[in-house]
């Protein structure tokens, strides 16, 4: 069991890495030379934030505050609930629960009023990591059930393969291993395949 959960935690991260490195460099020589006090601005400094949101939770939270202050004197709903997302994230990863499920559901209530199930999914999965991480397993299982339901309806097979790592860990937690097992499987087999598809685009 721990062999395969460390093997699908290797595939994010090398997925995760990947994109980072590739993300960084670019997204900070853009904001640097970008001078506009729009929208553009704002969805530049929460992808910059995002980039750094494992390796430098505190940057991502600079960033995003940044972004939030600029959305909310814009009035851009969907700027403020990306904004309130990734500083929420960056607060689990911090280990600081109680903030990061208090920005989950203020930014779910934002997506919810935009209509936007990319972010509403995401909101679901950070709460399900926060109770999951606060050992209310139920409440942990609900919402990564609904986050995968949202997932599934806009195709984003990472993010479920994401999901169900994040069951299998919960379960793990549980000591449930055969639970745990099915769930990182599932998830090894979405990893698998797209990490798959992505190098034969690299190929071809």
């Amino acid at each position: 069991m721990k062999k395969s959960y460390l093997s699908v935690f290797f595939y994010f991260i090398v997925c995760y890495a990947f994109a980072q490195q590739m993300q960084i460099d670019s997204l900070q020589k853009k904001l640097n030379t970008y001078k506009k006090e729009d929208t553009t601005k704002i969805e530049l400094l929460i992808a910059l934030g995002n980039a750094y949101l494992s390796s430098k939770p505190d940057t991502t939270i600079l960033l995003c505050e940044q972004a939030y202050q600029l959305s909310s004197t814009l009035k851009y709903e969907q700027g403020k609930a990306w904004a309130l997302h990734r500083i929420g994230n960056a607060n689990w990863i911090k280990g600081n629960f109680p903030i990061a499920i208090e920005h989950a559901f203020t930014s779910l209530r934002l997506f919810e009023k935009i209509k936007n199930k990319t972010g509403i999914a995401n909101c679901y999965n950070l709460i399900a990591n926060t109770y999951s991480m606060e050992k209310n397993y139920s409440k942990a299982m609900e919402y990564y059930g609904k986050s995968i339901s949202i997932f599934e309806q806009v195709g984003d097979r990472f993010s479920i393969g994401r999901a169900y790592s994040n069951i299998g860990r919960t379960y793990y937690m549980q000591d449930k291993q055969e639970l745990a097992l099915e769930n990182v499987e599932k998830a090894l087999l979405i990893l698998e395949s797209l990490i798959v598809f992505f190098l034969l685009l690299l190929l071809n």
